[in-house]
């Protein structure tokens, strides 16, 4: 066995698990390294599992698919595609029981999060956008590079230039996209209301944004319009979810100037005319994806019962917790499961009892876990790298003395 060589070619990696809306399938990206030496390259294809018990089995053929998700009646599947590895991924559909995708979106510099609305008649994504710019401005000579921002690039998103992130809606069968913010700032992680009138996302839109990593939780009208701040009070926010009334939102953020809620945030409830109320203490960190390009956004959710289910951390372990929305004082919220591994992602059903999470365990560096949450003890385990791991890896190699 060439170790070293198969960690590259023969670990697999699975990421962003999707639960369907009554929990019977499970589809998650299935990653993994192709060719040899210079010619390696990164692929990912999306697999699908029936419950329970089913073994997965693969559902796309695409070289570079993730991001499965969906629509509210389980009829559909969304997913993001790039046709060859580095080029820019679109938003693809296809029927959820299988079939031929076909690309919806064509973003000139790709797509890098979207969601299905209530109805699942439309999808709101979020692309990197260019400027406007003047095609006189070169007059032919060599080709230069502006600088007018300090964040003109990011971490693994490499060059950024003027260019922003924005949000864009479109009908599921196609047709033309309709812009819904621009500025000079970055708008990701859209989040539509339940009743389908509203889109919150997440923005850095003050003066000292291009000096300070932070952010504001903003709301618009799903038609178009100018977008309200909902997050004042807050001095910064990373991810939002709605009530079930439409009306409230919690989100994930922090009032300490000094902290930033990638790295300790706390659960908010954002009502109008109210100041944010925090429902969250010290004894969990809710997992933040981050930026747009970061990895998927754990899913957090507001049941109709009034919890809110998120995933967290608290001591180096991942746990999914349920925390009480209708609270004065911030409570230590509730492990429903977790321990010994950490997770990055997180899918519910839609009655918010069953739960995938992709997970890295001191044992198996990637796997998923299926977890009834009324019984969480004995979890379904999906673990691309368990034969790997029975293989007899022989003699040890053997130490020189000097």
């Amino acid at each position: 066995m060439d170790l070293a060589a198969d960690l590259v070619y023969e670990i697999k990696t699975v990421a962003d698990p999707a639960l369907s809306p009554d929990g019977t399938r499970l589809v998650y990206a299935l990653s993994w390294v192709e060719g040899l030496g210079g010619a390696a390259e990164n692929r990912s294809r999306l697999m699908l599992a029936e419950l329970p018990g089913r073994p997965p089995r693969e559902f796309t053929q695409g070289v570079a698919d993730s991001s499965p998700r969906f629509s509210p009646d389980g009829g559909m599947l969304a997913l993001l595609r790039a046709e060859k590895p580095g080029q820019p991924r679109q938003v693809w559909t296809m029927p959820a029981d299988g079939g031929e995708a076909r690309p919806l979106t064509a973003a000139p510099k790709g797509v890098a999060d979207f969601a299905w609305s209530p109805g699942g008649d439309r999808i709101i994504y979020c692309a990197d956008t260019d400027p406007p710019s003047d095609a006189n401005d070169n007059d032919g000579g060599p080709r230069v590079v502006v600088i007018s921002r300090i964040r003109y690039r990011h971490d693994q998103q490499g060059w950024r230039g003027d260019a922003h992130y924005h949000l864009y809606v479109i009908g599921r069968d196609g047709g033309a996209a309709i812009q819904l913010t621009d500025g000079d700032w970055d708008d990701f992680a859209p989040v539509w209301s339940p009743d389908g009138t509203k889109i919150a996302f997440i923005s850095g839109r003050r003066d000292d944004r291009d000096f300070r990593a932070r952010n504001e939780v903003y709301v618009v009208d799903a038609a178009g319009g100018a977008a309200q701040c909902v997050s004042d009070g807050l001095c910064s926010a990373g991810a939002a979810a709605w009530a079930p009334d439409s009306q409230r939102l919690a989100a994930l953020g922090t009032k300490d100037p000094a902290a930033m809620e990638l790295w300790q945030g706390w659960l908010y409830i954002l009502e109008p005319g109210r100041p944010p109320r925090r429902i969250t203490n010290d004894a969990q960190r809710p997992v933040l994806a981050g930026s747009p390009g970061a990895p998927r956004q754990p899913e957090i959710r507001w049941a109709d019962d009034g919890r809110i289910i998120f995933l967290g951390e608290r001591r180096g372990a991942s746990y999914i917790y349920e925390a009480a929305a209708d609270v004065d004082d911030a409570n230590d919220a509730r492990p429903l499961w977790g321990g010994g591994g950490l997770a990055a992602g997180l899918s519910l059903d839609a009655a918010g009892r069953r739960a995938a999470v992709a997970l890295s365990t001191p044992e198996s560096p990637s796997q998923l876990r299926l977890i009834d949450l009324d019984h969480p003890d004995t979890p379904d385990v999906y673990d691309p790298n368990a034969a790997f791991y029975a293989k007899d890896p022989g003699p040890a190699p053997r130490l020189e003395k000097f």
